[in-house]
């Protein structure tokens, strides 16, 4: 667990991620596993963990206040506090805003949503995944049956890289599908636009019109599938 980076999470959010403990580990997440504000602060007199993830079903102490215990802490104040609520209710929304969370996710939530977010707050990139060039045809579905093909030019564990004169907006989510040459696996997966490399006014000239995309819903076995690949590359990108 040396290195890792470690994340207290409830014991209620903890079974979105049950399935994806290979991938969290191999995104260098250690899961901290609480039922209560007491037994949080316990582990945190013993493991300062880098992120909190809490949820309504926090035992003996609201949410609210034990966010604003952590952000009163001399110590711990710099640790984000992200908070999971169920949108429609207004009071649980008020109470949220009054309090100190560095982020609000509303139900329904997926086990990527929180991967994702735990990437975004502890300053993760994407980008930190090896990248290898990859010429591989994308069918790409856009909202609701719009569809669209690119080549990539590149792939990570974390995202890829479409050539395409029609790129998406940014934080847009879209469908992806396409094939892994060696194995023949088709991918199916959703993916956010993190960037856009715009055919007018490009941000990087060293790579064509495009869109950099964070993969928000890769199943573990097409993560096992995308990581052999890359793994079976002689000389991956820099990150």
């Amino acid at each position: 667990m040396v290195g890792n980076r470690k994340i207290l999470i409830t014991q209620n959010l903890e079974r979105y991620l049950e399935k994806d403990r290979t991938y969290s580990r191999w995104e260098g997440f250690d899961l901290l596993i609480v039922n209560s504000g007491r037994q949080a602060w316990e582990v945190m007199e013993n493991i300062r963990p880098h992120l909190i993830f809490l949820d309504l079903s926090l035992a003996d102490m609201q949410p609210d206040e034990f966010c604003r215990r952590v952000k009163g802490h001399a110590v711990l104040g710099s640790i984000p506090v992200v908070i999971v609520i169920n949108g429609h209710q207004d009071k649980d929304l008020e109470n949220c805003l009054n309090a100190e969370y560095d982020e609000i996710l509303f139900q329904p939530i997926t086990n990527h949503l929180l991967l994702s977010t735990a990437r975004k707050m502890l300053g993760i990139s994407h980008r930190a995944f090896s990248r290898i060039p990859a010429r591989l045809p994308v069918t790409i579905g856009l909202p609701p049956d719009k569809y669209l093909a690119g080549t990539s030019f590149n792939l990570s564990m974390g995202g890829i890289f479409i050539e395409t004169l029609q790129p998406a907006g940014e934080e847009q989510i879209l469908s992806l599908e396409f094939v892994l040459p060696e194995s023949k696996n088709q991918i199916r997966c959703e993916a956010c636009v993190a960037w856009v490399n715009d055919p007018l006014q490009r941000r990087s000239p060293n790579l064509p019109p495009g869109m950099g995309l964070q993969f928000t819903s890769l199943g573990l076995r097409d993560l096992i599938a995308i990581r052999t690949h890359i793994n079976s590359e002689v000389a991956p990108l820099p990150a």
